[in-house]
């Protein structure tokens, strides 16, 4: 009577397809994740400008807060932390020069989110603004308020470009 099952061979080979297949699930869930999460980045950047123009319509004297602290509790509960970094980039500006935006108000603002798949359409969409402007006259930045940051810098840090676009980042 001859034994049926199956050789060590046999079993290695299954057990290697099936080590490769889920080593491409995996890769796949990954890329999703990521892009989650730039997905969350972005619905976070979106209410934080909601949060930022319901502060500038409220105000005696039309102006954006000095830092996003300054939002919280009334016009956000809380301000949303990134889902890697933990905080998002937030500068502000007034339109004089000036550094001091306690008796000048900050006129402008420049909000961002460093996004993890540069390719993706987020960050190559119509509501990425790329800006770079602030970086020049006439715009001075308040003290007290974040970093200078291009919007193509790599990480939305630093005043150049990169050669991948991973910054979203908008304005009023």
């Amino acid at each position: 009577m001859k034994k049926r099952g199956f050789t060590l061979i046999e079993l290695l080979v299954v057990i290697a397809i099936i080590g490769i297949l889920s080593g491409i699930v995996i890769a796949g869930l990954d890329k999703a994740r990521q892009s989650a999460r730039d997905t969350r980045r972005v619905a976070d950047i979106k209410n934080l400008q909601l949060a930022l123009q319901l502060y500038y319509v409220d105000q005696s004297i039309p102006q954006y807060p000095v830092t996003l602290a300054s939002l919280v509790p009334i016009y956000i509960n809380a301000i949303p932390s990134d889902p890697s970094s933990g905080s998002y980039i937030y500068t502000a500006y007034n339109a004089n020069g000036s550094i001091s935006c306690t008796s000048i108000p900050v006129s402008i603002y420049h909000l961002g989110a460093n996004m993890e798949v540069s390719d993706s359409s987020l960050v190559t969409g119509s509501d990425d603004r790329d800006d770079a402007t602030l970086l020049v006259a006439p715009y001075g930045k308040c003290t007290g308020s974040g970093a200078h940051f291009h919007g193509k810098a790599a990480g939305c840090s630093g005043s150049t470009a990169a050669a991948n676009d991973d910054c979203f980042d908008v304005m009023p």
